[in-house]
């Protein structure tokens, strides 16, 4: 996600999140579903490398330091950091080791679908043979192209709508946050 948009993106999904508990507070047994997402969504995010969330004063979205990245490699406050090797595919043992283990590690079907492979639909991305963090400040993983980034971009913007037309109850919500008074 673009850093200029995570702010945007946790404020979407907060307000989203409060108009489903607003609207189903009547409803104890929809409860379950709302508690899931706020014990399971934020906490699963906040526990990602970049947010030391509540030794750093609640601050979300820190910048990466030297000094943050050095304290990731060690797992230091429960951090962690996979930097690129030079074994990438030549040394799958890891990765076979895993997969051994997947009955265990994995839910059911992973395994499978991980051996399938292939390499995603877009020539233009970049897809590498490790797909650990290769330079400070970012994520591992296949490298978005600019046309990948902006249809990633506009699926992240249209969450909004998208939760509207799965759970229209939201609307009420809304309406009546924007018919209260200010103050």
């Amino acid at each position: 996600m673009p850093e200029h948009l995570r702010v945007k993106a946790y404020r979407q999904s907060r307000e989203i999140l409060w108009a489903l508990d607003a609207a189903w507070a009547h409803h104890p047994g929809r409860q379950v579903a709302v508690n899931f997402i706020r014990l399971a969504a934020g906490p699963i995010h906040m526990m990602m490398r970049r947010y030391r969330f509540v030794e750093e004063n609640l601050t979300i979205c820190k910048p990466e330091t030297k000094e943050v990245i050095d304290q990731a490699r060690t797992n230091a406050k429960l951090w962690n950091r996979i930097d690129s090797n030079k074994r990438g595919v030549e040394d799958p043992q890891r990765y076979k080791d895993l997969l051994t283990r997947s009955d265990e590690l994995m839910f059911p079907g992973l395994a499978e679908f991980l051996e399938a492979g292939g390499d995603g639909g877009c020539k233009d991305c970049r897809y590498r043979a490790s797909y650990c963090a290769e330079t400070p400040h970012e994520f591992g993983g296949v490298k978005l192209c600019g046309g990948c980034k902006t249809t990633w971009q506009k699926y992240l913007e249209s969450l909004p709508e998208r939760a509207r037309k799965v759970f229209p109850e939201i609307i009420l919500v809304e309406a009546r946050w924007m018919d209260r008074p200010e103050g």
